[in-house]
């Protein structure tokens, strides 16, 4: 009876674990149906929906988990719903591993696709509650690195000691890792900490130990195609620093070089401040059409992307007193709206902006400029209606003058003609022969 129970318990296990492979490889064939297609190509929900509903029909709520990780990727606009969609089915499969992917994703789509710091730091706050509980060292500093570059930008002085302890993590985790992936990883999560370090040591003024680091990122991805980006990123630096030092001719080239990679991995932030400081070269060589134009451009990406970092800043600052030299009310007015705009988006965000950036117009004269300029615009259209009108009473007067030049330029030629067919003829036969006409 016992020999009959074992069998018949093992046949239940054996058919289980081959239902769930059956299962797990029914869900791969799907999924690599649309993993090739690019990032936003909606084209990927006729294969992914087919997975939400066999997923729900299974309660598999791993596999629903993964279905809506990849929605999030494939998704155009409704990337949040699906994070939050990732999250609840996460926490029903009661994963913590899983649960800590789920709001580090969500927490990735505030910050990369929306740059709103607050709520992107509040899901990986509650990423990393759940990776605590989870023996996965990777993880949890992949998160902590996620927090510190949100506190980094927020102005959180913590942010300089997470950082250290991140790449302390991923430095010493490609000495101990022996497969190329996890060896790859670590490398990549070292030079962005080392990045994000020569940032924080720069803003703070503590230019050499900034510069070092910048040297030690260049030197690391010198060799290798694997981390184009991440060098574009310590070009970028190297621009700036140079920039820094009044070197212009070499903080151009850096800035340059940084500039097609970081376009194509479709970084606004850095595009934009890389703009910004060639901008600012341009006016430091005196070439103000081209200085003018790169400030524009970080318009543009404000216009597209909402958002700026507040360094860039300065740039709106630099348009308005440029278009108000030149009188252009419209232009300055323009960018005068555009830099409210944008210190209404910091006041979410940057609580503590006035110690973050250095301000010459405050909003308080930001807003006084625009009732003055919108004040001048009336006037100056109350203007152009006068002048509007006293040309048209002007056109009208000489279209009247020339109409009734040409009535009496008619008839003089009329009576010329009339004079020309009586000259030789007697005064008196002429007013007879006109009498008998």
């Amino acid at each position: 009876m016992k020999k009959l129970i074992l069998i018949i318990t093992l046949n239940f296990v054996i058919s289980w674990c081959y239902s769930q492979e059956k299962s797990t490889h029914s869900y791969d064939s799907i999924r690599n149906i649309y993993m090739g297609l690019p990032k936003n190509d909606v084209k990927a929900f006729s294969h992914l929906n087919k997975m939400i509903s066999q997923a729900k029909k299974e309660k598999n709520y791993q596999q629903l988990t993964r279905a809506y990780t990849d929605a999030v990727y494939h998704s155009k606009s409704h990337k949040i719903e699906y994070a939050d969609s990732a999250i609840d089915a996460s926490i029903i499969s009661k994963n913590k591993y899983i649960i800590a992917n789920s709001y580090t994703l969500k927490g990735s789509i505030y910050y990369f696709s929306y740059r709103r710091y607050q709520k992107a730091l509040d899901q990986y706050l509650q990423a990393y509650e759940y990776a605590k509980s989870v023996e996965d060292l990777y993880l949890q500093n992949k998160i902590k690195y996620h927090i510190a570059v949100v506190k980094s930008y927020l102005g959180f002085s913590e942010a300089q000691g997470l950082f250290k302890e991140c790449a302390d993590y991923f430095h010493s985790g490609i000495k101990r890792s022996t497969h190329p992936n996890d060896v790859y990883n670590h490398k990549k999560g070292y030079l962005n900490s080392l990045h994000q370090l020569a940032i924080l040591y720069r803003n703070s003024g503590n230019f050499p130990k900034s510069d070092s680091l910048i040297v030690l990122g260049l030197n690391e991805t010198s060799s290798s195609k694997d981390f184009d980006i991440e060098r574009a990123y310590f070009y970028k630096c190297q621009g700036i620093s140079l920039y820094n030092k009044k070197n212009y001719e070499e903080a151009n080239e850096y800035l340059n070089k940084a500039l097609p990679e970081i376009k194509k991995a479709n970084d606004f932030t850095w595009e934009s401040t890389i703009h910004y400081y060639l901008g600012k070269i341009a006016f430091a060589q005196n070439e103000e059409d081209k200085a003018i134009s790169h400030l524009k451009d970080v318009d543009s990406l404000f216009v597209q992307n909402k958002f700026l970092l507040p360094e860039t800043r300065n740039a709106y600052e630099i348009l308005i007193d440029s278009y108000r030299k030149e009188k252009d009310i419209e232009k300055e007015l323009y960018y005068t709206n555009q830099l409210l705009k944008l210190d209404s988006l910091y006041s979410v965000d940057y609580r503590n902006i006035s110690s973050v950036i250095h301000k010459k117009y405050d909003t308080e004269v930001l807003i006084s400029q625009k009732i003055n300029l919108e004040r001048d615009k009336e006037r100056f259209r109350g203007w152009i209606w006068i002048l509007g009108a006293i040309s048209i009473i002007l056109s009208g007067g000489l279209f009247y003058y020339i109409r009734k030049q040409k009535r009496l330029n008619k008839r003089y030629k009329e009576l010329s003609e009339t004079l020309k067919g009586h000259v030789g003829k007697p005064i008196i036969e002429q007013a007879f022969t006109e009498n008998n006409s």
